[in-house]
């Protein structure tokens, strides 16, 4: 508790100096940034220690060249491999604020999709910036990184990496279009079987790639299906989304091909990849895109380039 207040009353002592900034006259690095939810934060400099409350953040800092800046990021934060060294701060869901004060930064940036709001509200009163993204499609992952770009003193550095990504973004567009759509389920879980609607990032790639999505129309984000629905529905493709080990992925590809009156299974059109390339809106979406294209349309050659 000692620790903590000590902590609290050096984030006073920031916000004390930039209010002498400002009425010395002198500039403030940022004055009145709005986040998504419409919060306002000000920084008296570009933030030098920076804590990440969601994997998608982390990967965005890396790629703007921030991971020196960065003091903490959540457990399932694990790309790029540099972020081994880094402290962690809970899950994106259940994060410890006790553990954020503890890394003293001097911004936070959060999602305004999965972090706890009263998380959030506590790391404010403890004086603490937080600025909060929200990056559930390919556009408004392109806004997220332009804006972190911007209170992070990185504005070039973003609008060059926004620019390529838009570029192979728009290549894969251009490829897709005329082209028949086969009809996919994405699994995602097991055991109940798992899949998506059409609100989630993995079917925007879905659609991107020039396919459609089989459980597009559910009501709910990840639907449950079983074993009899999928068969009525008769999907071409079927990707599992995974990271499980290869002893379960080929337990479970095997499961599959029990079923020969399936399309996919018919036509072997059984595939596997990586969870964390569709799932997570940061620029690797790319890539992801491209692997979902190169599965769903494997007779068309795709050179989009690479994003560094």
């Amino acid at each position: 508790m000692a620790s903590a207040k000590r902590k609290q009353r050096r984030h006073g002592l920031r916000v004390i100096i930039l209010a002498m900034s400002f009425s010395l006259g002198q500039q403030a690095y940022g004055a009145g940034w709005t986040d998504v939810k419409g919060f306002q934060i000000e920084l008296p400099a570009a933030p030098q220690r920076i804590v990440a409350l969601a994997p998608s953040v982390t990967e965005i800092l890396f790629s703007l060249e921030l991971g020196d800046r960065i003091v903490g990021v959540t457990d399932f934060s694990d790309f790029p491999p540099e972020t081994a060294r880094l402290p962690r701060v809970g899950s994106y869901k259940n994060i410890s604020v006790e553990a954020v004060l503890n890394l003293d930064p001097d911004l936070v940036v959060g999602v305004a999709d999965g972090n706890p709001l009263h998380d959030l509200d506590r790391i404010r009163d403890l004086h603490i910036p937080v600025y909060l993204v929200d990056p559930k499609t390919i556009p408004a992952m392109l806004v997220s990184i332009e804006k972190i770009g911007e209170i992070t003193d990185r504005a070039e550095r973003a609008g060059l990496l926004v620019a390529k990504l838009r570029k192979r973004l728009d290549c894969i567009r251009h490829l897709t279009e005329g082209l028949d759509r086969p009809l996919v389920l994405l699994q995602i879980e097991q055991n109940p079987l798992v899949t998506v609607n059409g609100d989630t990032l993995q079917s925007q790639l879905i659609e991107l790639a020039g396919g459609r999505n089989l459980s597009a129309e559910e009501s709910v984000r990840y639907p449950r299906y079983s074993l009899e629905t999928v068969l009525l529905r008769q999907p071409e493709i079927i990707i599992i989304s995974t990271m499980q080990e290869e002893a379960r992925l080929a337990t479970e590809l095997d499961r599959w091909k029990r079923f020969p009156a399936l399309p996919a299974v018919r036509d072997h059109r059984l595939y596997v990849v990586q969870s964390d390339l569709i799932a997570r809106a940061a620029p690797r979406i790319l890539d992801g895109l491209e692997a979902m294209f190169k599965i769903i349309h494997p007779e068309i050659p795709i050179d989009c380039g690479s994003t560094p």
